[in-house]
């Protein structure tokens, strides 16, 4: 049976209480969704109720709670007419997506310097000194092959996979990584890295507009995905062809 609506009693007693909400608030019954899940069901429609304030979750571990179950990311594109599951619901079973693989477009470029790229290059440029384009710059020179114009960087990873792109959750030398970030623009625009080097513990990676504005650093993350470190979280890594 295929889930039509999903009705959410939200619950703010962690933002209003704290730690005192999990002993001392009480819990009402959610009544209203309650009705309005019966009337929908009686036309017809299949309804799950997530009642957040029973389980004891925040407005963004609710959220979270529906991304984690589909292996989501917080700027996952979603398409009319596309499914997702929400935890404990009952939709039919979906088959795995099977992704051709993909053709990039090659290029032999062979600049060490950024500018000199920019000015000759045949691949697609994003603004300039920006994550984009640095991450562009890197994969042209260093992977022989095109980054697609994946728009900003909080779309790459989703759009990746989309497109056939081999991705995961694991570092290797020339992936790119992305990223996202407590600060509102990275949060707005996202952010993704070119991966140096790694090992068991650390991934070092290059980028531009990170750690200074519209310029070049280069720093190291834990070797762990999806776990806020400093004000930044992996989401994963697209690999190249």
């Amino acid at each position: 049976m295929s889930l039509d609506i999903v009705l959410v009693n939200p619950s703010i007693k962690k933002e209003m209480f704290g730690k005192l909400g999990e002993s001392l608030a009480g819990i009402e019954p959610p009544l209203w969704i309650g009705l309005l899940a019966a009337v929908l069901r009686e036309r017809g429609f299949s309804v799950k109720i997530i009642d957040a304030d029973a389980e004891g979750l925040g407005a963004r571990e609710t959220v979270d709670k529906i991304i984690e179950f589909n292996g989501l990311t917080p700027n996952s594109l979603l398409s009319l007419g596309e499914t997702i599951i929400i935890p404990n619901g009952t939709p039919p079973p979906v088959p795995k997506p099977v992704y051709q693989p993909v053709t990039p477009q090659l290029v032999e470029e062979n600049y060490s310097n950024y500018w000199d790229w920019r000015k000759n290059t045949k691949c697609h440029r994003f603004v300039s000194r920006q994550c984009t384009d640095w991450v562009a710059f890197k994969w042209a020179t260093e992977q022989g092959q095109c980054v697609p114009s994946w728009s900003h960087a909080k779309y790459w990873f989703g759009k990746a996979k989309k497109a056939g792109y081999e991705t995961g959750s694991t570092p290797r030398q020339g992936a790119i990584m992305s990223l996202t970030c407590t600060s509102w623009i990275c949060g707005y625009y996202g952010h993704v890295v070119y991966v140096e080097d790694f090992d068991e513990n650390t991934v070092t990676v290059s980028e531009m507009n990170g750690l200074k504005r519209q310029e070049y650093s280069q720093r190291s993350f834990k070797n762990i995905t999806n776990q806020w470190q400093s004000g930044w979280k992996i989401i994963g890594y697209v690999y190249p062809q």
